[in-house]
Parts: C-alpha cells; sequence; structure tokens
C-alpha cells in the first residue's frame, strides 16, 4: 500500500512537513465511500485551539477490503485513538502494529472512540488538507 504520510507515532500522521495530532486535535467527522471507484474519505475535522487549522482527509483508493465496525453511526463523536497496521488473518484489535513493523500485505487500520474501527486493504492511501 503506497502512501504519502507516515505515523511518526500511532496518533498523529505526518506530511507536507507537518505532524498532525489526530487523537488530540480533530475529531473524525465524514466518511463517504464511492462504490464506482472504489474509494473511501475519512475526513478528520479541527477541535479546540488554534482555530485556524483545517481538515486532514484521507483518501483510500482502489479498495479491495474494507470492514467497518457497525455500531460506528451510533457514536455522537467520534475520536481517533490510534492508527496502525493489522495481518489480514489477525482480528484482535487490543493492539495494533507499529508503521516499524508492517508489512506490505498488512491492513490499515483507523480505531475510534468506544472500540469502533475502520479497517482498510487497499493499493493506496492520499493524506491532503482542506475540504
Amino acid at each position: 500500500m503506497v502512501r504519502n504520510f507516515t505515523i511518526p507515532y500511532s496518533i498523529a500522521i505526518a506530511f507536507n512537513g507537518a505532524e498532525y495530532d489526530l487523537h488530540n486535535n480533530f475529531t473524525a467527522a465524514k466518511m463517504e465511500f464511492d462504490f464506482e471507484k472504489k474509494s473511501l474519505h475519512v475526513r478528520f475535522e479541527p477541535w479546540g485551539e488554534p482555530e485556524d487549522r483545517q481538515p486532514v482527509n484521507l483518501i483510500f483508493e482502489k479498495i479491495d477490503s474494507l470492514f467497518i465496525s457497525p455500531e460506528i453511526l451510533s457514536i455522537e463523536e467520534l475520536f481517533l485513538e490510534e492508527l496502525g497496521f493489522k495481518s489480514p488473518d489477525d482480528v484482535d484489535y487490543d493492539w495494533l502494529t507499529s508503521e516499524a513493523k508492517s508489512t506490505p500485505l498488512d491492513h490499515f487500520v483507523i480505531a475510534l472512540s468506544e472500540c469502533r474501527y475502520i479497517r482498510v486493504s487497499c493499493k493506496s492511501i492520499v493524506a491532503s488538507l482542506g475540504q
């Protein structure tokens, strides 16, 4: 899986020379799936200070496997708990593999509030800023 960002620690991503703490400074605000393109857009909206931050977007492209916790829609505010990886046959979400120990075949996992997960296997993930 090709990515334009790194995960310096399990709650942040880094790209374009900056680091974004998705756990402490953002909430998961949007999730949109495009069936034709087999892509998923997840947007993290800033909250708290400073107020001039832009949303962080993760676009998963050419998805071949996607799991979204069924109860994810019942949570009013979704906060990031952790980012990491899981091997395709591993469903133990009590721990995630770090970027340094992951393999190209691993799934990307976004762990959210109240043990909710988004798990994706895809060709690429693109991080960007803005609407």
